[in-house]
């Protein structure tokens, strides 16, 4: 374990710089890849499965309780229109953003970025995510605060098609985390040139991403209290 995080910190220590700056950009640091390399290291993995064990669920496993799972009360009785008021009254008050997972490494649908993708001749999934927002902001009658966090491989396409489509000023992106690949003995992958393998993070450091972008602190301090979330094409 020791010689494999030494040798990752030294690896680490010795990156381009030019990858380190945009490592830097995105909020890494060599601390959080340590920690996801410590198991690699130790051999906490399954050699059946490459899985860390100690992501194995240990006890018992049960489905939901009664009462924990509610259902949606049915369109048109009153207490669908009493939560619909509520969240209309929310919108209209500031206090609901959305935010849309615009990110990863554009390498699906064809190696098209998926913001950029047309579900339907002429609107891309982009454009069809700027309307619903702006029904919805006709609604509330103020603009509804729409976040889209992008990754490296996608955010120079989608802000290019932002400008395109004449966003407002209430349409803002953030970038996602970038990481480095890590061998199964807790090393750097290096690539067929011997240089690092970087990557998109994932959904998972959505929090993390929108805390370092400003974002989330100006909407709680004019009186946000909820973010909704959703993928592009959901």
């Amino acid at each position: 374990m020791t010689d494999a995080l030494t040798e990752l910190r030294a690896q680490l220590a010795n990156l381009p710089a030019d990858l380190r700056a945009r490592l830097d950009e995105v909020g890494f640091t060599d601390e959080w890849l340590l920690g996801l390399a410590a198991p690699l290291a130790a051999g906490d993995l399954d050699p059946r499965t490459r899985r860390r064990l100690a992501n194995q669920v240990s006890g018992s496993v049960r489905g939901p309780a009664p009462g924990e799972v509610l259902t949606l009360p049915s369109p048109g009785s009153p207490e669908a229109r009493r939560l619909t008021a509520r969240g209309e009254a929310a919108l209209a008050q500031g206090e609901v953003a959305m935010t849309v997972l615009a990110g990863g490494m554009a390498t699906r649908m064809g190696g098209l970025v998926k913001a950029l993708v047309e579900p339907l001749p002429g609107h891309s999934f982009l454009a069809l995510r700027l309307q619903e927002n702006a029904t919805l902001g006709r609604r509330a009658g103020r603009p509804v605060p729409l976040w889209l966090m992008t990754s490296e491989a996608t955010a120079a396409p989608t802000e290019q098609a932002l400008r395109a489509l004449a966003a407002p000023a209430h349409v803002r992106t953030f970038q996602q985390g970038f990481g480095l690949r890590l061998t199964p003995q807790g090393t750097l992958f290096l690539d067929e040139h011997g240089q690092p393998s970087p990557y998109a993070t994932g959904h998972g450091d959505l929090v993390d991403a929108l805390r370092r972008s400003g974002l989330l602190d100006d909407f709680v301090a004019q009186g946000g209290r909820a973010v909704m979330l959703t993928n592009l094409d959901n």
